[in-house]
């Protein structure tokens, strides 16, 4: 709250201490916790303490954030606490709320995603979770990755991926330019060691 977070996804270690728990930080919380792949399997909706997605508007401009969670949770985190939940494919997820998302008026689309990716120190070539997302959606500009610890800075297919390695350790940013008809012209990048 203190630093101002416009929004959080949900990662494997917030299921940790059990959902009454995760509910609890969420009451604390003055930003929304986002999740759109996960699914309560009694309801086959969105689970009740996360939302799809969120719109933040800066300077005139609609940024819409879709949060997704990695499945890899199935396998990381104690079995009973998640049982109930499913955690379904990400750039399926993500490509089905893309045009909802437009619709409810945004104009730039980022993912924020706790997928876990690597990056070749030598190639810059990034693999994993976010590089398969990356590959497989439309209408994404930018995407904001976590859960393996990397400092990531690349483009996939064209989509800039940044991770900020872990524990405030550095800042990912993500520069994003439009022209007087909303077109994006360029997008920079880059992730600073300095914080």
């Amino acid at each position: 709250n203190m630093i101002g977070f416009e929004a959080m996804a949900i990662g494997n270690h917030e299921f940790d201490w059990g959902i009454e728990a995760l509910e609890k930080l969420k009451s604390l919380s003055k930003f929304p916790f986002l999740g759109a792949n996960i699914i309560d399997k009694k309801t086959g909706k969105i689970a009740d303490f996360v939302e799809p997605y969120t719109i933040v508007e800066k300077k005139g401009i609609k940024v819409g954030i879709i949060g997704i969670a990695t499945p890899e949770t199935l396998t990381k985190t104690k079995a009973d606490i998640i049982e109930p939940y499913d955690f379904r494919d990400p750039a399926e997820t993500v490509n089905a709320l893309v045009p909802e998302v437009k619709k409810a008026g945004a104009d730039i689309i980022v993912v924020l995603s706790h997928l876990g990716a690597m990056q070749d120190a030598n190639t810059k070539e990034i693999t994993g979770e976010d590089a398969d997302l990356a590959k497989d959606v439309k209408g994404v500009d930018a995407i904001l990755s976590g859960h393996s610890h990397q400092k990531i800075d690349e483009k996939v297919n064209g989509i800039p991926v940044v991770q900020a390695y872990y524990n405030g350790r550095s800042v990912a940013h993500i520069d994003i330019y439009r022209d007087d008809n909303k077109k994006i012209t360029k997008i920079e990048t880059y992730v600073d060691d300095n914080v």
